[in-house]
């Protein structure tokens, strides 16, 4: 799975993320397994900055990836990129 991070310092903040639960099924017409969201849950996340452990791997896109709703971004004066 991922690295074995700690957080360095206690009182650091984290942000709250929303992560989907997901459940594995077989489709009953196909007998294919099928992944389904069932609701969601959150989670803490730090700044890489303030954990220690585990070097993360090294982050390279293949390609830029597309990004949907761009048009309604810009209709709204909004400026959107990719960051690793």
């Amino acid at each position: 799975m991922g690295s074995s991070r700690q957080v360095r310092q206690e009182g650091t903040h984290c942000i709250r993320i929303l992560i989907p639960c997901i459940k594995k099924l077989e489709d009953e017409e196909t007998g294919e397994e099928v992944r389904q969201c069932y609701g969601f849950k959150t989670a803490a996340v730090f700044r890489a900055e303030d954990t220690d452990g585990d070097p993360l791997p090294e982050y390279t896109p293949n390609a830029m990836p597309e990004l949907r709703l761009l048009d309604v971004a810009a209709r709204f004066d909004v400026d959107v990129s990719t960051v690793p």
